[in-house]
């Protein structure tokens, strides 16, 4: 990941204070931790998986959508073909609470739909 920040177009882009190459760091290590555990799985990787979609959520509306998406995806993947020797409602547990986990750290972050959006000249 630190070759990809260091590259050159990547590093002009980091410098523009746009969100989207943070947003793609954040996931695309959330993603992979998500592989991880499907491979291993360790509850490290799941935890780590989740805490890392929660910060690509946190960044902007698109990492929520894909946050959102991947758990899907991850809870389907499970569900389709649990581990040996586990029920399948036993095998989507992990998954309901990672999501779980992340609807908590991205909900603080979010305005509520019945608070009046301020402006910065409100505070002025």
């Amino acid at each position: 990941m630190a070759a990809v920040a260091l590259a050159p177009g990547v590093y002009d882009q980091l410098l523009t204070l746009y969100a989207d190459i943070p947003l793609a760091i954040f996931l695309c290590i959330g993603l992979l931790l998500l592989g991880l555990w499907l491979a291993d799985d360790g509850t490290r990787h799941l935890v780590l998986g989740a805490l890392f979609l929660a910060a690509a959520a946190n960044t902007k509306n698109e990492g929520l959508i894909a946050g959102a998406v991947s758990l899907a995806a991850l809870a389907s993947v499970v569900v389709v073909r649990p581990p040996p020797g586990v029920t399948r409602l036993r095998a989507v547990a992990p998954v309901a609470a990672a999501l779980a986990g992340v609807v908590a750290a991205v909900l603080p972050g979010r305005p509520s739909g019945s608070r009046r959006t301020r402006s910065a000249e409100t505070f002025l």
